[in-house]
């Protein structure tokens, strides 16, 4: 999920981006309880864990968001997931997301920011151009 710093987020922000993708704007820019269940929601739609054997794993940072939510604690019982928090301040140790998929991510991003910025000499990467650049990434 992307997330913007309003409150609405303008479909066009999608497009060319990852299919399945979803965004959400918020004041600040960062997650809240809402987005976070939101995306949670997503999350349920997509992967389907309640039709599956095995409990499915969810890992996440020690954000409030997702550590002191009630709603998605429910949600996470009731649909066969397990979620796993990480303590805050030292996901960059202990996630393995930061160092097996992020850290690739990061770079493949930063590769095709660059390549854009060359190709469209003086201009800046917008909102418009996120999803689709995240996507080459």
């Amino acid at each position: 999920m992307f997330i913007y710093p309003r409150v609405r987020v303008r479909k066009e922000f999608l497009d060319r981006g990852p299919v399945g993708a979803i965004a959400r704007g918020s004041k600040t820019g960062w997650i809240t309880e809402d987005l976070f269940t939101q995306w949670f929601q997503h999350f349920l739609d997509c992967v389907q864990p309640q039709h599956r054997v095995q409990p499915t794993l969810l890992l996440a940072d020690g954000h409030a968001s997702h550590t002191c939510n009630l709603r998605i604690i429910e949600m996470a019982r009731e649909n066969n997931v397990i979620l796993i928090a990480f303590p805050s301040h030292c996901s960059h140790k202990l996630q393995p997301w930061d160092v097996a998929i992020f850290k690739s991510l990061k770079w493949n991003y930063d590769k095709e920011v660059n390549g854009w910025l060359k190709k469209h000499f003086g201009r800046i990467v917008r909102e418009r151009e996120i999803a689709e650049l995240f996507q080459c990434a």
